[in-house]
C-alpha cells in the first residue's frame, strides 16, 4: 500500500481537463482492491498491537550495543543506526576514516552469508560501499541479535588473519 501526500497548492498545480495534460496517473494491476486495503489494515493493527515500533527501538539499542563490541577490530570505523536499521562501517584507519578496499568489504559480506547471515553494503559510493548494513526483520530476538553479531565478529577476525588489519 501506498499514498502520496502533498500540501494542497501542488495538487492543485495538477487539476485540469485532460486535454490540458495537467493530469497525473498512475495505475497498478490491484489499485484500490478491498482485500490488498483489508490486509494493510490488519497489518498495521498487528504492528501496534505487538507494538513493533517499540520493539525495533529496544532490540535495536541491543543490537547496537553488541556490535559496538566489534570495535576491539582495528578495521571498524563507526556503529550507528536508527532502530534495527544498523549500520557498521569498515576502516583501515578509524582516524584518517580512509575506507576499506572494496575486495575485503566483500570478504566479510561473503563470509557472513556463507555463515547465515545476509547483511547489504551502502556508503562510500560504487567502488567501495565499505558500510554494512543490517535491517532484520521487527521479530528479531535477542538470541538473533547475538548471532549476528558473533558471525560479524568472525567474519571481522577471519578478515585480521587474511590480510593483518
Amino acid at each position: 500500500m501506498a499514498a502520496t501526500v502533498v500540501k494542497n497548492h501542488v495538487f492543485n498545480s495538477f487539476l485540469g481537463e485532460p486535454a490540458d495534460g495537467r493530469q497525473v496517473m498512475q495505475v497498478n494491476t490491484w489499485g484500490g482492491h478491498a482485500v490488498a486495503a483489508a490486509v494493510a489494515v490488519r497489518n498495521i493493527e498487528i504492528q501496534l498491537e505487538e507494538k513493533l515500533a517499540e520493539r525495533a527501538a529496544e532490540l535495536g539499542a541491543y543490537l547496537q550495543d553488541g556490535l559496538r563490541t566489534l570495535f576491539r577490530h582495528g578495521t571498524v570505523g563507526d556503529v550507528r543506526g536508527k532502530g534495527l536499521l544498523i549500520g557498521v562501517e569498515l576502516v583501515t584507519d578509524r582516524t584518517s576514516k580512509t575506507q576499506l578496499g572494496n575486495a575485503e568489504v566483500q570478504g566479510v559480506v561473503d563470509f557472513s552469508r556463507k555463515n547465515g547471515l545476509i547483511v547489504g553494503r551502502a556508503g562510500g559510493g560504487r567502488l567501495y560501499s565499505n558500510t554494512i548494513t543490517l535491517c532484520p526483520p521487527l521479530v528479531i530476538t535477542r538470541a538473533e541479535c547475538d548471532r549476528i553479531v558473533e558471525v560479524l565478529d568472525r567474519a571481522l577476525t577471519d578478515l585480521a588473519d587474511k590480510t593483518g588489519r
